[in-house]
Order: structure tokens, then C-alpha cells, then sequence
């Protein structure tokens, strides 16, 4: 029987952002996971929640958004909405009040908020 492999981009970006300046190999002793398995983490492959779990402890990062960027969890409605606007006034500090607000139904609308 063939072994599935899931590949998701989203966990490569963010392997490769928690990992930052470090090599591989110091990546591997920081985890205790194999170079070349996070080398293949690097390339989106997604490994088990064991894995995932080994791997945020040793870079003390954020557990949640990985199993999330892995697609083993999915993010709170609430919790994207709130980003989503944070960054909206951020990038965009010239948007009216009511082009927001505009903004901010749609999204609600779209994630299923009330």
C-alpha cells in the first residue's frame, strides 16, 4: 500500500520561517529530528503531529499554527477575522470608516460570523 504524502506550502513557508538563519543541521540537534526530514518539512511535506509537535517545542513556536499551516487543525473563524482586519488597518491607513466597515461585513459574512 502506497504511504500518502501531503505536500501544503503553507507549512514549507512556515518551517522555513521558524527555522530562519539556522541550518538544517541546527535545526536537527535544536529538534532532535533529522536533517533530512526537515529538509523534506522545508518542501511542504507534512510529517505526523508527533513530529510537529517535537518541532515547535525545540523552536518554541506556535504549535497551534502549525498544525494549522499542516491542515491538522483548522483556525477559529474569530481568531482569522480578527488578523485579517488588524492587518487591513495596517496596510491600508488610508481606508474610510465606512470602507472598513464595508470590509469587515463582507469578511464576517464569508467566515460565518454573526
Amino acid at each position: 500500500m502506497p504511504v500518502e504524502t501531503r505536500i501544503r506550502s503553507e507549512f514549507a513557508e512556515l518551517v522555513k520561517e521558524i527555522i530562519g538563519a539556522d541550518t538544517y543541521g541546527k535545526a536537527a540537534i535544536k529538534t532532535s529530528i533529522s536533517k533530512a526530514y526537515l529538509l523534506a518539512m522545508g518542501r511542504g511535506q507534512v510529517p505526523t503531529r508527533a513530529i510537529i509537535e517535537k518541532f515547535a517545542q525545540g523552536y518554541n513556536a506556535d504549535l497551534h499554527q502549525l498544525l494549522i499551516a499542516a491542515d491538522y487543525e483548522h483556525a477559529d473563524p474569530r481568531e482569522c477575522y480578527e488578523k485579517i482586519v488588524i492587518t487591513l488597518r495596517d496596510k491600508c491607513k488610508g481606508i474610510s470608516r465606512d470602507d472598513l466597515e464595508e470590509v469587515q461585513n463582507v469578511v464576517r459574512e464569508v467566515l460565518g460570523i454573526k
